[in-house]
């Protein structure tokens, strides 16, 4: 039998995407739990549809309420539920010798397939897992179902494995963590960011050296709250956050200029707001060089508003400020 998986915090505040909330389960959502589970289309790779009179006896008044069980809503709709559980380990199967795996499940009615609101809400809440439990998390399914291993290779799960269970052939994949706590042995690596990041600025800041180029980045490892983001096993992007009395500075960002363009830095940005609500604040803050305009778009594009500029030691900043109001 698997064991519960167990967080800190819980329920959450809703997560919210460009197109999709996620949210714990509540009552009002039984209904359709019972539509999905009943359904011999959406079932087809997991023996079919149960019978719903039977379903509807067995299913909680508050279906899927525990820890890491989120239902999908479009526009007020529902549109899918993404789980995060511990795996039996009698199953076969396993990422982690010894251990429970953390595994992703998710289920989407017919007339949701085709959105791409599966990849976008479980992109979602492994963000959150990472951010949460920083752990590997396991998938399995049929290696007959096209749609859902296609789902896997988005979410950047890894084939590690293929055996027999429920009479049918079971793909069974890995995915570490893209996204974590910054560590001491970190710090040579978010150097190397940064010179990367912030050089294509050089000659527009007529020789000026950004502030991050020269940072201690172990003293901000160990006296900040430092985040990196992974790719392939390395750290590709990192943010450092400074806690103030009235808010919380985004004091740092960077992506190797590698990755633009691929999501990275708004994924940070994201991070940021999230750790600052955690952190019980109400505002978060920033500043960037003048010349660093596609960075500004970015926050513009992302809700920040710019409060003042100023001009210290030949540096120009442009100074940014986001209100984070409490998510519904």
């Amino acid at each position: 039998m698997a064991a519960p998986l167990t967080v800190d915090v819980w329920p959450v505040a809703p997560i919210r995407t460009p197109r999709l909330v996620l949210r714990p389960p509540e009552a009002r959502h039984r209904e359709a739990f019972l539509d999905l589970g009943s359904d011999d289309e959406v079932n087809h790779h997991l023996g079919g549809g149960r019978d719903r009179a039977d379903l509807d006896a067995k299913l909680p008044t508050v279906p899927a309420d525990r820890p890491g069980q989120f239902v999908v809503e479009h526009d007020g709709d529902f549109v899918g539920w993404v789980g995060l559980g511990r795996r039996d380990p009698d199953r076969p199967g396993s990422a982690e010798a010894g251990g429970v795996d953390l595994e992703l499940s998710y289920v989407t009615p017919v007339s949701a397939w085709g959105h791409g609101y599966a990849t976008e809400a479980a992109t979602a809440v492994l963000a959150w897992a990472d951010e949460v439990i920083g752990e590997p998390v396991v998938l399995c399914t049929q290696g007959a179902n096209t749609r859902s291993l296609a789902l896997a290779g988005r979410l950047g799960f890894t084939e590690v494995a293929r055996f027999e269970e429920f009479g049918a052939e079971q793909w069974f994949g890995v995915r570490q963590p893209a996204l974590r706590r910054a560590t001491a042995a970190d710090a040579p690596r978010l150097a190397y960011v940064a010179e990367e990041a912030y050089a294509p600025y050089l000659e527009r800041m007529e020789g000026l050296r950004p502030g991050p180029m020269d940072a201690d980045y172990a003293a901000a490892v160990a006296d900040a709250e430092a985040w990196v983001v992974e790719r392939a096993g390395e750290v590709v992007g990192f943010v450092v956050l400074v806690a103030e009395p009235d808010g919380m500075l985004l004091d740092n960002v960077a992506v190797l200029p590698s990755h633009h363009g691929l999501g990275v830095g708004r994924s940070l940005l994201e991070l940021a707001e999230r750790r600052a609500r955690a952190a019980g604040q109400t505002r978060i803050r920033l500043f960037t060089h003048v010349t660093m305009v596609e960075n500004q778009r970015l926050y513009e594009r992302t809700g920040w508003v710019e409060t003042h500029r100023t001009t210290e030691r030949g540096f120009t900043r442009v100074f940014y400020d986001k209100r984070l109001t409490a998510q519904q």
